[in-house]
């Protein structure tokens, strides 16, 4: 009886450490989180998502033999949701040491973008101090703002004031300048090159927090090792290979091949990244 005992006892451990591979195994759909940042992630109202993200997940997804439900929201909250598995998967998340402590990365970037500052009309920003005293919008929770190269990192760095202004979604900062609710916004390069001819703002020369986008996954998807293992495998088949939709999309969406897609920075940018510092410097040295 004891002998019969110890084998049901053994089977339900079994069973219970299988589980998160049950949970993420078979026909059960993929939880991707989605938030609108054209043309990485287009979101309209009764229409599945669109756009570089969504289109390479259907590929990757399609190729492991599993579906996707999407879960729309803003970025705040998905990312926290991320954090707490109620989603499986969330797209287009720049890697940072402070996120790897909720969430995990896959081993593979997808391609690394920087942000840029943009002025409302009338506006003369063309340098870091140039913000002194500014109205800044921000995404509320994004990487170029409170990452090592964000926009608050370097202002708190040079010493130079400003007022933050946190708003749900770039489009909401590019409003946000347009209306002259800001002096000045931060968006990434792939949602300003994109949008900037929709809206009333002008571009500066200020350039920031280079970023590696990858796919991110929940703690309970990765203690599975399952979709992980699964993505970075395929997407490491697809970046290999020339000719294929990972490519076709790099090129159809933003506009770029693999070599831009994996460069931090192109050259010129990086000589005026280094200059806008280096003016920084002297600046606020009072030279």
């Amino acid at each position: 009886m004891s002998g019969s005992r110890a084998g049901i006892g053994f089977a339900a451990a079994a069973m219970l450490a299988a589980l998160p591979h049950l949970v993420f195994a078979g026909d059960a759909p993929l939880r991707v989180g989605v938030y609108h940042n054209p043309p990485k992630i287009q979101l309209a109202e009764g229409e599945p998502p669109t756009g570089f993200w969504p289109e390479l997940t259907r590929v990757i997804a399609a190729a492991e033999g599993r579906s996707v439900e999407w879960v729309s929201g803003d970025w705040n909250t998905l990312l926290s949701e991320l954090a707490s598995s109620d989603i499986d998967v969330l797209v287009d998340v720049a890697v940072t040491e402070q996120r790897r402590e909720r969430i995990v990365f896959g081993e593979e970037t997808v391609h690394v973008s920087w942000s840029r500052v943009y002025a409302a009309p009338g506006v003369d920003i063309e340098v870091i101090p140039d913000l002194r005293g500014r109205r800044v919008g921000v995404l509320e929770g994004s990487v170029n703002v409170d990452g090592a190269e964000g926009i608050r990192t370097l202002l708190d760095r040079f010493d130079i004031p400003a007022n933050f202004v946190a708003v749900p979604s770039y489009e909401a900062v590019f409003a946000a300048l347009a209306r002259g609710d800001v002096d000045a916004g931060v968006v990434n390069r792939d949602f300003g090159n994109h949008m900037r001819a929709q809206f009333d703002v002008v571009a500066t020369p200020i350039l920031l927090q280079p970023a590696e986008l990858r796919y991110a996954f929940s703690p309970q998807a990765a203690r599975s090792a399952e979709p992980s293992a699964g993505f970075d495998r395929r997407l490491a088949a697809l970046k290999a290979d020339p000719d294929s939709e990972y490519h076709a999309l790099l090129q159809r969406w933003l506009g770029m091949d693999a070599r831009d897609a994996e460069r931090p920075l192109p050259d010129w940018a990086r000589w005026a990244l280094l200059g806008l510092l280096l003016t920084a410097l002297l600046l606020a040295a009072g030279l």
